[in-house]
């Protein structure tokens, strides 16, 4: 093999070695965000479920309930929190 050759074999694989850091870097980056938008939503949905819970007027049981019912649209997830499955 010549030099040439052996150069671009060492490039090669710092390249190879810089795309799987590359990779990675994304992976954690994504897994964060997706922990964050989790937190966020158990946060809200605390924070309504505790008003809801104390009586606050802006967040009544009709309110509530509407609101689960527009936006938790999966079976299981309505099963667990006893929703009517919506007619199709």
């Amino acid at each position: 093999m010549t030099k040439a050759e052996e150069k671009l074999q060492k490039l090669e694989q710092k390249r190879r070695e810089l795309e799987a850091r590359i990779q990675r870097e994304k992976a954690r980056l994504s897994s964060a965000a997706r922990k964050a938008d989790t937190r966020r939503k158990v946060l809200v949905g605390a924070a309504l479920i505790t008003a809801n819970t104390a009586g606050d007027p802006r967040v009544p049981d009709d309110l509530l309930a509407q609101i689960l019912d527009a936006y938790i649209t999966d079976p299981k997830a309505r099963a667990f929190l006893g929703l009517p499955t919506p007619q199709q």
